[in-house]
């Protein structure tokens, strides 16, 4: 009977080390870990520690990616922690006026006397010496930060004939891939070449995505609308296809 006892007490004692090693150091684990902490920052800045007490940040479509304030709901622990395909039909506590209460300057985090601006996922898109600069920023790219650009296509004029802003189409220069109308920060209407015609865009591959991201900075700073960078960091992005992105 001793030995039994002694077996299921070296069963029941978890090895978190190597829980760790095996799983959570993973980088798409740190990388979801990570947004969900950034996820309960949001939505704890809002609510008193006792409103808070014994609930979870509850991400409706179950993607912990997702931090947009529509997909945040705040739950009971017992209800988040359960496995999603037996929970019951109700779960929010307070799921109503979430994005209503989104305050742009949410996203800027004090770390060492820094202010760093944080997209939904948690990651810092840029560094100020003072709040007020990174106020400004995270007011200004809200969208942004949010994950939730979209492109509004508009008709305007360039060169004497109509054209569609935003709408990305076949490139009319052989040297490259694709083209776009926009309007660049003088208000004047430019068209824009971008993408190698002799490059296959692979996005669905996630180390090849990671790659081309990384080396053209697409979640730090794209650049703006009107620079041919922008528009490349846009066609590889997770979840797009050239046939959403080419409406023309």
């Amino acid at each position: 009977m001793k030995k039994f006892k002694d077996l299921y007490s070296q069963l029941k004692e978890r090895d978190y080390k190597k829980e760790y090693k095996n799983y959570h150091s993973k980088p798409e684990q740190i990388e979801r870990r990570s947004a969900r902490n950034s996820a309960r920052r949001i939505i704890k800045k809002r609510m008193t520690d006792e409103d808070f007490e014994d609930k979870d940040v509850h991400h409706k479509d179950n993607n912990p990616l997702n931090n947009d304030p529509k997909n945040l709901s705040v739950v009971s622990k017992k209800y988040n922690r359960k496995e999603p395909r037996i929970r019951e039909d109700h779960c929010c506590d307070d799921c109503a006026g979430i994005e209503e209460k989104m305050d742009p300057t949410e996203h800027v985090v004090e770390k060492g006397g820094k202010f760093f601006v944080m997209n939904v996922k948690g990651k810092s898109l840029k560094k100020f010496d003072n709040k007020k600069e990174a106020d400004a920023y995270a007011i200004k790219f809200h969208d942004k930060l949010m994950g939730r650009i979209e492109e509004i296509i508009e008709d305007a004029e360039y060169q004497g004939r109509k054209v569609k802003l935003n709408n990305p189409t076949r490139s009319d220069n052989p040297k490259k891939k694709s083209m776009v109308y926009v309007k660049n920060d003088k208000g004047n209407i430019v068209k824009v070449h971008f993408g190698d015609p002799n490059m296959e865009i692979k996005r669905d591959d996630p180390a090849r995505r990671k790659a081309f991201r990384s080396r053209h900075s697409c979640d730090d700073d794209p650049g703006p609308k009107w620079k041919a960078r922008y528009w490349s960091c846009k066609f590889w992005e997770k979840g797009k296809t050239v046939t959403d992105l080419m409406k023309g």
